[in-house]
């Protein structure tokens, strides 16, 4: 789907995970983003006078651009009149952000985009799970300790808007670090723009213990 077009005086609902990356006009009516549902970072979007985008989700949604009636609005955080958001408007609905360019600071904005707030900072354990805010940032919900699966361990990224101030790195080590210590592992790893794994070679060597190292960079 190259646009998304909504030109009638209706709602029109979107649920699932959208593929397309073309421009989003609304021209009148109400077109509203529930569930997975959202806009690619690339597209721009559009929405005319007495149209409404209603976001109804948790969290922040980036697009490329945004037009209200015509006019080019500047980067920064889009939403309703109650939601968080630093522009607020009547063009929106619900309580997600819409946020028009690249986020100052992508770990900061997760942070913020939390029910309720992270606060704890990057080292901390906001929910008292074992695991750092950072790692629960670097990677999908639920997605902290990865998958086994046969003799390969992989990890799901957060993905976008989320994540480019970020470095993956798998480490391995024979004995958890006590006398062999941590280091990046030579091969093995698998890499792309959602996800990172590892995959074990049995036997060699006798004992191997793999670990995910996310780093944030400046």
């Amino acid at each position: 789907v190259a646009n998304l077009y909504n030109g009638e005086d209706y709602s029109v609902r979107l649920s699932g995970n959208n593929s397309y990356s073309g421009e989003t006009r609304v021209v009148t009516g109400k077109l509203m983003l529930t569930g997975s549902a959202r806009l690619h970072d690339s597209s721009p979007v559009r929405i005319e006078t007495g149209a409404v985008l209603q976001l109804d989700f948790a969290g922040t949604d980036t697009v490329a651009a945004l037009y209200l009636d015509g006019s080019s609005m500047p980067e920064g955080t889009y939403g309703s009149l109650t939601s968080t958001a630093d522009n607020k408007s009547d063009d929106f609905e619900g309580d997600g952000i819409l946020q028009v360019g690249a986020a100052a600071d992508n770990y900061d904005s997760w942070a913020a985009s939390q029910v309720p707030p992270v606060t704890g900072g990057p080292d901390g354990d906001d929910d008292n799970d074992g695991v750092s805010n950072l790692v629960e940032y670097a990677l999908v919900d639920g997605g902290e300790r990865g998958v086994l699966s046969g003799d390969t361990i992989a990890f799901s990224k957060r993905g976008a808007p989320y994540g480019g101030d970020l470095v993956y790195q798998v480490e391995v080590s024979t004995d958890l670090g006590a006398t062999d210590d941590w280091a990046p592992a030579a091969g093995g790893v698998t890499e792309d723009a959602t996800s990172i794994s590892y995959q074990f070679t049995p036997g060699s060597p006798a004992r191997n213990f793999a670990r995910l190292k996310v780093v944030r960079t400046p």
